[in-house]
């Protein structure tokens, strides 16, 4: 990012190091960052994990933006060329072709089929880069001193996660039926379920298979 000149009011850039891509700006007059945390009001233990509490909210920007009839850059680079351009149809359209993409980008542009499209977008400041970036608000008033848009605009960062499909073991019909432990033991395999069912045997027959022991060696020929 090349600094083209200092001033009180701001430091002047080249057109596009600053604003849109889509529509750079000549100046940034000032400009606000922010972060912001929502912190739990409920009382937390002590020496237990903070980033369960606290709540990290979309970075956002604040800025002053201007941008005039005649790029500023213009004249700092050849001020004979932009003096042309200042008495040209280019010095009364580009204010009107401003406004119209400034509130493009904020509203989104309309489809033939009439639906509107909205796209995140990337913002340049004087200190960052910032992507995914929304307009919250925009405020353009019109001066009539000057052959200029100055306008205060704020812009919000947009969260964007991606999806993922996990698969996993299907439960049983009878499983869903009848509780996770049903379904966990129809899904096993059958000799673990074997071996779950010989055990139950084992305790619920073990006093009967004595009887029968017994029986047998008193009575002749029983089974």
């Amino acid at each position: 990012m090349a600094r083209e000149n200092d001033n009180n009011y701001g430091v002047i850039y080249t057109q596009s190091a600053i604003g849109f891509e889509e529509i750079p700006f000549d100046l940034i007059l000032s400009e606000t960052h922010g972060v912001e945390n929502r912190v739990t009001e409920y009382p937390v233990e002590n020496g237990a994990d903070i980033n369960d509490h606290i709540i990290e909210m979309p970075e956002s920007v604040s800025v002053r933006g201007f941008i005039t009839g005649a790029p500023l850059t213009s004249f700092i680079n050849d001020l004979s060329k932009a003096e042309e351009q200042g008495s040209g149809s280019d010095f009364q359209n580009r204010l009107p072709d401003a406004l119209v993409k400034l509130l493009e980008l904020a509203k989104g542009k309309k489809q033939p089929d009439g639906s509107v499209k909205r796209q995140p977008v990337r913002f340049y400041t004087v200190l960052r880069v910032y992507d995914n970036m929304i307009i919250e608000s925009i405020s353009i008033p019109k001066s009539d001193s000057v052959d200029a848009l100055i306008f205060d605009m704020k812009l919000k960062k947009l969260n964007i996660v991606n999806s993922e499909l996990v698969t996993g073991a299907t439960v049983s019909s009878a499983g869903a039926a009848g509780g996770a432990a049903d379904g966990v033991e129809d899904q096993a395999p059958d000799e673990i379920n074997a071996g779950r069912k010989d055990d139950n045997k084992t305790e619920l027959y073990k006093l009967t298979e004595k009887g029968y022991d017994a029986i047998k060696s008193i009575v002749p020929g029983a089974k």
